[in-house]
C-alpha cells in the first residue's frame, strides 16, 4: 500500500501509529511496528514529530562531553572546539547530547551492555520509568522479552573522524526508536512497517533489507518522494554490478546503469525483488 505523498510524514505516521497523541499503547503494540528510513537525519525527524505528538510528561537528559586530542599539532584545541561545539555534534554510535524521554517511549540500545541478559546493541525496549540517575525499561526484542532492566549513564567514545580529537560522551546509550534506520532493522520481522523513501536509499541491498522486514505484503506501507523525475509508484534501487555481474549480463537486465527502477505496486514489488535476486 502506498501512502499518498501529499500527506507526507504525517500520513505515514498516522498509518503505523494511529491516534498516538491520544492513546496509551501497551508494549505489544510497539513490539510489532516501526518506521524505517535510509538515513539517521530522516529517522531523527520522524522520532521528533512523534515525540511531540505524545502527551506524556517528558524528561530531558543532557550529556557531559569531553575531548581527547589525537594529533600532536601545536594549537589550543580547547579554545577552537568549545563544549558547546561538542554538544552540537551528532556522531555515529553516540547518543545525542539532548535526550528527551517519556514513559512508554520505544528506545533502542546503541551499545552492548549485558549480552547474557539480552542488552545488546540494537535491542529495542519500552521506557517504563524515568528517574534522575537511571532509566527503567522493558525488553521487547531478542531472547529476554518482557524483562525489566535498569539502564545507567555510561561513557561512550566516538570513532576516529576528520576531527583532531575523539569525543567521550557520558549519556544513556539509547536513542528514541519510533523510527530506525534500515540497517538497524536487520534481523527483525514486524507486522506493521512504514517505509519512508522520501530520502532515497544509498547502498546495494538496502531496499531489499527494508522490504523483507515485513511479515506480509499487507503489513507494509510505503511513502515515496515527490520527485517528478521518477514516475509515481516507482523508486530507485541501487545495484552494484560487481556484486551481481552474472545477473546484469542476462538479457532482462542489460544496460550500463547501476540504477534500476522497480514498481512499488505492492503485489508486484516482492516478485521483482525476488526475481532480481534469484536470476
Amino acid at each position: 500500500m502506498l501512502v499518498n505523498p501529499s500527506k507526507g510524514l504525517k500520513g505515514l505516521i498516522d498509518v503505523i501509529y494511529p491516534n498516538i497523541s491520544t492513546k496509551n499503547y501497551n508494549t505489544i503494540f510497539f513490539k510489532t511496528r516501526t518506521i524505517l528510513a535510509s538515513r539517521n537525519e530522516k529517522v531523527d525527524e520522524i522520532n521528533d514529530i512523534i515525540m511531540n505528538q505524545v502527551k506524556n510528561e517528558s524528561k530531558i537528559y543532557y550529556s557531559a562531553d569531553t575531548k581527547v586530542a589525537v594529533t600532536d599539532e601545536n594549537y589550543d584545541i580547547d579554545m577552537l572546539y568549545t563544549t558547546e561545539f561538542l554538544n552540537s555534534l551528532t556522531l555515529p554510535g553516540l547518543p545525542t547530547h539532548k535526550l528527551e524521554l517519556k514513559v512508554n517511549t520505544p528506545i533502542m540500545l546503541l551499545k552492548n551492555l549485558d549480552q547474557t541478559n539480552g542488552l545488546c546493541n540494537g535491542t529495542r525496549l519500552i521506557v517504563t520509568r524515568i528517574g534522575d540517575r537511571v532509566i527503567e525499561a522493558e525488553i521487547i526484542t531478542g531472547t529476554n522479552i518482557g524483562e525489566k532492566v535498569i539502564i545507567p549513564r555510561i561513557i561512550l567514545t566516538s570513532s576516529k573522524s576528520d576531527l583532531p580529537f575523539i569525543i567521550k560522551r557520558r549519556q544513556y546509550p539509547i536513542k528514541v526508536a519510533y523510527a530506525m534506520t534500515i540497517n538497524k532493522s536487520q534481523g527483525q520481522t514486524l507486522q506493521h512497517i512504514g517505509l519512508c523513501l522520501q530520502t532515497p536509499i544509498f547502498s546495494h541491498g538496502q531496499l531489499y533489507v527494508a522490504l523483507s522486514r515485513a511479515s506480509s505484503v499487507h503489513s507494509l506501507k510505503v511513502l515515496l518522494s515527490n520527485n517528478h523525475d521518477i514516475p509515481y509508484g516507482f523508486t530507485r534501487n541501487i545495484v552494484y554490478k560487481d556484486v551481481l555481474t552474472d545477473v546484469l549480463q542476462q538479457k532482462s537486465f542489460q544496460g550500463s546503469s547501476q540504477f534500476h527502477f522497480f514498481t512499488l505496486h505492492i503485489c508486484k514489488l516482492y516478485s521483482y525483488i525476488s526475481l532480481f535476486l534469484k536470476n
